[in-house]
């Protein structure tokens, strides 16, 4: 067995990497400023694949990755990324133990492992185009090109990490929301391995929403709140890709939306839901009806009970989209600016 450490230190200026070329200082952002922390290398063997395990204060990383950029980035990503996932939105809890992640080089070892890790449930994430997907704790991803392998790395590090932590689960649509709220980021100029994460840095996103907005195709927040992925990608990929958008959207919008309204409401259901309290406030309030919609994760009472009336803040939450769609400037977006607060 091979194993060595080394010391990574995370800091630096944020880094352009698509539309216009700027200077250092006009971009939006700072990287996380941690304390050097160690990694460690061992030799990982999966199937015919000689791969490495991959060890920091927080992480179990099982890779049979060889793209150097990948290797060499991930320890420092996974570490700013968990920070991120404890600091953005709420004070939340450090995990008790390391974060299982597996990240293969092909999708035909990942369609092998997911098979051996989820068992009878391995035919949903089979459906998977592309990506990756957490399951009781652990995130199992696989090469979809550089920058996309960390953006799906950010996001469902964040599940892993809700499952992993969290005493109460949350609705789908917030879960999601955040995933994807946590997919935008940028690398240092001074440090390239180190992660800039910007919320607002996610064309995707953005592109998929004013598409969605311009066909007419925009959820209300009541059907919005209601929905759930995996129903909708029964009936188009295309719906899907309008969920994700507008569950982005609307997390941004509980963030800054009405001057920051709502923003501390968001910090105390995340609060609530990793000490249980979730649970309890829902079912105290809503009793049955409570329940069940906890239980099926989806629904809007979750929603009221933090934020108000649905029907009250919904034409706020459609004019925030409707602002963001039509005045964003795309490459100010890109390198991290936000269209409601600049």
């Amino acid at each position: 067995m091979r194993r060595n450490a080394l010391l990574i230190t995370c800091a630096g200026l944020a880094a352009c990497t698509a539309g216009p070329t700027y200077h250092p200082a006009t971009l939006a952002g700072e990287p996380e400023a941690l304390p050097a922390f160690e990694v460690a290398h061992d030799t990982w063997t999966y199937g015919s694949s000689t791969g490495r395990r991959i060890t920091t204060p927080h992480y179990l990383i099982f890779t049979t990755e060889d793209h150097p950029v990948v290797l060499d980035r991930l320890p420092a990503f996974c570490e700013l990324a968990l920070h991120r996932y404890r600091t953005a939105l709420s004070d939340l809890p450090e995990p008790g133990s390391p974060l299982e992640t597996y990240v293969l080089g092909t999708r035909r070892e990942w369609d092998k492992l997911t098979m051996q890790l989820t068992g009878k449930r391995a035919s949903t994430y089979l459906r998977l185009d592309r990506g990756g997907y957490a399951d009781k704790g652990r995130a199992v991803l696989y090469d979809i090109g550089t920058r996309d392998t960390f953006s799906i790395a950010a996001h469902e590090g964040w599940h892993q990490y809700v499952q992993a932590v969290f005493d109460d689960p949350l609705p789908v649509w917030l879960d999601e929301g955040i995933g994807a709220y946590m997919e935008g980021y940028r690398w240092a100029v001074d440090d390239p391995t180190t992660p800039v994460f910007l919320p607002w840095s996610n064309a995707e996103r953005f592109d998929q929403l004013r598409r969605a907005y311009r066909a007419g195709r925009l959820l209300g927040l009541s059907e919005l709140l209601s929905a759930r992925p995996q129903d909708l990608v029964v009936r188009s990929s295309e719906e899907t890709l309008d969920y994700y958008a507008q569950v982005w959207a609307l997390v941004h919008f509980l963030e800054e939306g009405e001057g920051g309204r709502y923003r501390e409401e968001t910090a105390r259901v995340l609060r609530d839901a990793a000490s249980g309290e979730l649970v309890r406030r829902i079912t105290g309030e809503h009793g049955r009806d409570g329940a069940r919609e906890l239980a099926r994760r989806r629904g809007t009472l979750v929603f009221e009970s933090y934020f108000g009336d649905v029907m009250r803040i919904a034409p706020e939450y459609t004019a925030f989209v409707e602002r963001v769609v039509t005045t964003a400037e795309k490459h100010r977006l890109i390198a991290g600016y936000s269209p409601i607060t600049e």
